[in-house]
């Protein structure tokens, strides 16, 4: 499952070490099979308002991307209501104060047995923390950055 910040790009809004080209070329990959929490499309909707509000980017370019990601057919959309997400969500919550944050590691914990983000807190927080909790239960769940994710891609080409 890919974080939300792996979409900015196609609203263009400017991810450090990301290009759209990049993501797109990893998502050309038909050995793998992507996710993408359905609060993403929320998520990038807030930040790309804010950056149109500060004159960062047009109107447009966000429509267009939104819209671009919506119908993006080669990454399946994980529903955030389900109880299982929503539960463990409630747990994360305790130790991590970004509930959209924790919707998404928990959508990833769920349905997904790879979690690629760019967010570094989360990271720190989830191997400090939420790993323990849910290590009895998902044991092969990994959380990777996009460095290591890459360098794992090219491992298996």
């Amino acid at each position: 499952m890919l974080d939300s910040s792996f979409f900015f790009p196609f609203i263009s809004v400017d991810v450090a070490n990301l290009s759209r080209h990049a993501l797109l070329t990893v998502l050309k990959h038909q050995e793998l099979h992507f996710l993408r929490s359905e609060i993403t499309i929320f998520e990038v909707s807030a930040k790309g308002w804010k950056y149109c509000n500060e004159s960062k980017i047009d109107e447009a370019d966000l429509l267009d991307g939104l819209n671009f990601i919506a119908e993006m057919e080669n990454i399946e959309v994980i529903p955030i209501f389900y109880s299982e997400i929503q539960v463990m969500a409630g747990t994360f919550r305790k130790y991590h104060s970004d509930v959209i944050d924790c919707l998404v590691l928990s959508s990833a914990i769920n349905y997904a047995d790879t979690f690629v983000s760019l967010d570094e807190s989360l990271q720190d927080k989830y191997e400090s923390t939420l790993s323990s909790l849910i290590a009895p239960d998902f044991p092969d769940f990994k959380f990777l950055t996009w460095t290591r994710f890459v360098d794992e891609m090219h491992a298996l080409s």
